[in-house]
C-alpha cells in the first residue's frame, strides 16, 4: 500500500471510527431495564390490585438513579411514566441493581405487563 493510500484511508477512516465510538458508548452508557414480573408481589392481601413493581439494571447505571426524578420507559409501543421508589443491591447479584417503582397512571400496568425490556429515561 502507497504513502497516499495509507493517508487516504486514515483520513477516511478516523471520522467513521470516532463515529462508530461515540455510538457504542452512548448505547452503553443508556440504562437498559429488564422487568421482574415474577416478583410482583401484592403489598396487602386485602388489595390485590396494588403491587411492588421492579426491575432490574446493570450497576453502573446506579448514579443515574434518582428517586427524586421521574422517569419513562421506553419501548416500541410506547411511553409508560414511572417514579422510583427503592435502590437494592442483592449480593447474589453483584453487577445489577433491583429497582422498585410506581405507575404515575395505573392504566399503564396493562402495557407494562405486556413487555419485559425497556430503555431507561429521565422525564423532561
Amino acid at each position: 500500500m502507497s504513502k497516499r493510500r495509507l493517508c487516504i484511508a486514515l483520513l477516511l477512516g478516523s471520522p467513521v471510527l470516532s463515529l462508530v465510538s461515540l455510538h457504542g458508548w452512548q448505547w452503553y452508557q443508556t440504562p437498559r431495564v429488564t422487568l421482574s414480573p415474577e416478583l410482583w408481589q401484592p403489598t396487602s392481601s386485602t388489595n390485590t390490585a396494588v403491587v411492588d413493581l421492579s426491575f432490574w439494571t446493570q450497576k453502573r447505571h446506579a448514579h443515574q438513579l434518582q428517586l427524586t426524578k421521574d422517569f419513562v420507559l421506553q419501548s416500541r409501543s410506547g411511553s409508560i411514566g414511572i417514579r422510583l421508589t427503592s435502590l437494592s443491591y442483592p449480593s447474589l447479584y453483584p453487577s445489577k441493581v433491583r429497582v422498585g417503582f410506581e405507575l404515575l397512571e395505573p392504566e399503564d400496568f396493562e402495557v407494562l405487563s405486556q413487555q419485559q425490556n425497556f430503555v431507561l429515561r429521565p422525564q423532561g
